[in-house]
């Protein structure tokens, strides 16, 4: 991302991410999800580009293919100057709407550190009274 002077660019090497807690918040309120299994699930989508379903919507009858019909190799979710995406279109196997978890609640001045080579990202739907971000 930085090479392309995006937003949340960082020419710095980062082993860990965090996020300190503003206001008291939990799940279902906004909050940090994480993927909990690091090793599987990065060789998944490390290797999601070499396979493509023969089935509409199934997960099951995908094959091996070095390329699509046009002869490219496409690194599904990655796009120049934007961070990668992992969603339930693109990486189906990793059945993203139950295996990812939230942080549990926090109080204002708590800190949460995680892997930045984890899958994670926020809680697509907020049912508490504040921004979780605040």
């Amino acid at each position: 991302m930085n090479m392309y002077e995006a937003p949340g660019g960082c020419s710095v090497f980062r082993a860990f991410q965090s996020w300190l807690g503003l206001s008291r918040h939990g799940p279902q309120q906004g909050t940090l999800v994480v993927h909990p299994i690091l090793q599987p699930s990065t060789a998944y989508w490390m290797l999601r580009p070499f396979f493509k379903p023969t089935r509409k919507s199934s997960l099951d009858g995908w094959k091996f293919s070095l390329d699509d019909d046009e002869g490219n190799v496409y690194l599904h979710g990655a796009n120049p100057g934007t961070a990668q995406e992992h969603t339930p279109d693109h990486h189906p196997h990793l059945m993203l709407h139950k295996t990812m978890i939230p942080y549990p609640t926090v109080d204002p001045g708590d800190t949460v550190f995680w892997s930045a080579d984890t899958i994670h990202g926020t809680e697509g739907e907020n049912t508490g009274d504040t921004d979780a971000s605040t």
